[in-house]
């Protein structure tokens, strides 16, 4: 029985090894750049896998930004982010503004994810000419800063992706 459950112990590690290839395959190794501004990025799991996600993403007229968390820990939350992810990526080969593009991933979830699921998420085109154009689902506020101005704070402008069964992004 100990021999089995040792075994048992090493499939595991080596499927949640794997998982976390896989999630950080997902992420972008390299940001895109747009003149004048400095981009990092970093995602460093509570666990080996888990639900927060970014992308950065050139759309025609400068970048599409997205930062994300999914409920939970672990592989369910990995996979859920994995989807939001990819389902983002999808979407925005419409060129959809922001407010469309958080209600057709709010019906996505709705439809695909458990009741107790949701995810948070940070939507935003970063245009050329620095006008800024967010939506925040139900996400922790993201901090806005630049040299030698005020730090702004940009709050929530709706509910979580997938929590309530009516829910309006604008």
């Amino acid at each position: 029985t100990l021999h089995q459950e040792a075994i048992e112990r090493l499939r595991l590690e080596r499927e949640l090894e794997l998982a976390a290839a896989v999630q950080r395959e997902l992420l972008p190794t390299e940001l895109a750049e747009l003149d004048g501004y400095d981009l990092a990025a970093r995602n460093q799991p509570s666990r080996r896998v888990g639900g927060d996600v970014f992308d950065v993403i050139p759309v025609e007229d400068g970048l599409f930004l997205m930062l994300g968390d999914v409920a939970g820990k672990g592989v369910p939350a990995a996979l859920m982010a994995a989807s939001v992810q990819s389902a983002v990526r999808v979407l925005l080969l419409s060129q959809l503004p922001l407010g469309e593009l958080a209600q057709l991933l709010h019906a996505h979830l709705i439809r695909t994810t458990p009741a107790n699921k949701f995810a948070t998420v940070f939507l935003a085109y970063l245009h050329r000419d620095g006008t800024l154009e967010y939506l925040s689902a139900g996400h922790n506020p993201v901090v806005l800063t630049a040299p030698g101005a005020a730090t702004e704070l940009l709050g929530a402008t709706g509910p979580p992706l997938g929590l309530l069964p009516v829910a309006r992004y604008g």
